[in-house]
């Protein structure tokens, strides 16, 4: 089989990652795989719908574009459907259907150490205040690289004109 031939088969890797990683990391190859493979199936339909069209007929004008359309939206609840039970299937291979997750903070998160008013345990707690301030403190920093940006974009867009504008001064001729 091509599998053997190969001697390689990225779609099970699951369980070296998994050991290597744990049960985190390797859900979210495992997702990477499955979401890789149910891709095909639109893709296949698209490059299908997209040579069936007629000859002259932009893609989008296609006469199938509607049954495309309503594939794809099917496509999704079906790859919702069974990427649930394929998940089901592996936490219970992993035997972490009943895992209760719980995270470690990261180090360089910093706050008031508070009691939860929904749980009732003590957590870490940023002041809302402070939040506002950072997010407004990155809005001021992130302007001047906002105005530079659509500077840049419009300047392009002005120059751009110009140099195809016969009566420009910076038209460029091309001979031939």
């Amino acid at each position: 089989s091509f599998r053997k031939a190969v001697g390689f088969n990225i779609f099970k890797l699951e369980q070296p990652v998994r050991q290597y990683f744990g049960e985190d990391v390797a859900v979210y190859f495992v997702w990477m795989n499955f979401f890789t493979l149910w891709l095909l199936g639109p893709a296949v339909l698209g490059l299908v719908l997209y040579f069936l069209r007629p000859d002259g007929v932009t893609v989008d004008n296609s006469p199938y574009l509607p049954f495309y359309a309503l594939a794809v939206p099917l496509w999704g609840v079906l790859y919702l459907k069974f990427w649930k039970r394929h998940m089901s299937s592996m936490a219970f291979r992993w035997n972490t259907h009943d895992y209760n997750r719980s995270e470690e903070l990261r180090h360089e998160y910093w706050g008031e150490e508070r009691i939860s008013p929904i749980t009732g345990q003590p957590e870490i707690h940023f002041p809302t205040y402070r939040r506002y301030l950072r997010y407004f403190a990155s809005f001021l920093a992130m302007q001047p690289m906002l105005v530079i940006a659509v500077g840049a974009m419009l300047l392009s867009l002005n120059l751009n004109g110009y140099i195809k504008d016969i009566e420009s001064p910076v038209h460029f001729c091309h001979a031939g």
